[in-house]
């Protein structure tokens, strides 16, 4: 029935890939929405991303999986990867910093969260406690780039 709508099962995976980026990119833009200081809006936007991944774990995971091809997987994630780099150069600009690239910078922030959202898949940790990682995390980053702005 459902291959009415698609091609093949790609086609229904990658469309499930950007319904998952679309809902992470809307909740991470209504998270920091009302948030003028830039490093909260860092810091809620990091725990919004481990928060999907926890509340969505299925889809967390397809999203991020071989299944789809890498190029399309990023094409999918580019809305958030570009919401991500708004936050970063906002938070740079204020710091007065000038990132070298954006790109790396986020792939950096995106790379440490997809971790501690697979931590908090880890009964041991849980999703609270990954939610709190991510916090701490994205305050390291920051703390790095004040201190050392050439590794923004």
């Amino acid at each position: 029935m459902v291959y009415q709508h698609f091609v093949n099962r790609d086609a229904l995976l990658l469309a499930l890939v950007e319904i998952g980026h679309e809902r992470l990119r809307l909740r991470m833009a209504e998270a920091v929405r009302d948030v003028t200081d830039s490093d909260l809006r860092l810091i809620e936007a990091a725990r919004c991303y481990v928060a999907f991944a926890a509340g969505s774990p299925h889809l967390y995971r397809l999203m991020n999986d071989t299944f789809v091809d890498a190029e399309e997987r990023f094409r999918a994630a580019t809305p958030v990867i570009e919401l991500v780099v708004g936050l970063v150069a906002t938070w740079a600009a204020n710091q007065g910093i000038a990132v070298r690239d954006p790109l790396q910078t986020c792939e950096l922030a995106r790379g440490m969260l997809h971790g501690v959202a697979g931590l908090g898949q880890l009964g041991p940790v849980g999703s609270p406690r990954a939610v709190q990682l991510a916090e701490q995390g994205m305050q390291a980053l920051t703390l790095v780039w004040r201190t050392r702005p050439d590794l923004a």
